[in-house]
Formats: structure tokens, sequence, C-alpha cells
């Protein structure tokens, strides 16, 4: 699955206190997803097209949806721009938090099954 969207700011925790850094995406589209950490592929202004580490669900602060795409391996700036991402296969399920040391370890462990799942493919 396809989806389009343009990259806003977020909170900067991911990036900067957990240097994950993700772009935060508004959908032209809803996914017909559940909710969950998929693996995929990001497809950047230039037309390259490089792994990525999927998040989609609701953020409980807010209770809005969420989509973040964490380019596996690569920084840079994309505010503003407009990326293609396509949806593969499921990593792993939103859990709950114990904490920010449980958070940074399955955001970690996520991001490494991502990476792998893209090079299976």
């Amino acid at each position: 699955m396809k989806v389009i969207g343009t990259v806003v700011k977020g909170q900067g925790k991911a990036g900067g206190y957990y240097n994950v850094p993700t772009a935060n995406l508004v959908l032209s589209q809803t996914p017909t997803i559940e909710p969950g950490v998929y693996a995929g592929y990001a497809r950047l202004p230039n037309g390259e097209s490089l792994k990525a580490a999927i998040c989609y669900g609701v953020k409980k602060e807010t209770y809005g949806l969420i989509f973040e795409v964490h380019i596996i391996d690569w920084s840079g700036d994309l505010y503003g721009q407009t990326l293609e991402v396509e949806i593969g296969a499921k990593v792993s399920e939103l859990v709950p938090f114990n904490g920010e040391v449980e958070m940074m370890k399955k955001i970690l462990a996520d991001v490494a099954k991502a990476k792998i799942l893209c090079t299976a493919e």
C-alpha cells in the first residue's frame, strides 16, 4: 500500500531525545491498515527510495492519528515536502510503555527489524 503525505513539525522527541528522527506526515488519505509499526520505503522528493520504519496509530496525548516515518540510515530536512511511502510487512504492535527506557528499547528493536525486513524483500 502506498500513501502520500506532507512532512510537518512534530514534537521533536524522536529525533532529539531518542536520536531516531521521524518525518511526521499529514496524509492525503487514511491508510487501510491496522495501527502498528511497519517496514517499508520512503520515496524522497529527489526520487530516491530508502528503507523506513513506519509508525501508524493513535497518539495518546491528543487521541489523533499519527503517521511517522523513520528513514533508516538517512538524515536531512524534509519539512514541508511531500513523501510517498510504501507500507510493507508489519513489524510489531503498538504497546503501552512503562517508562522512557522501555520505549527507547522497543523503538530501536522495531527499527532493526524493519531494516532486516526491507533487506529481505
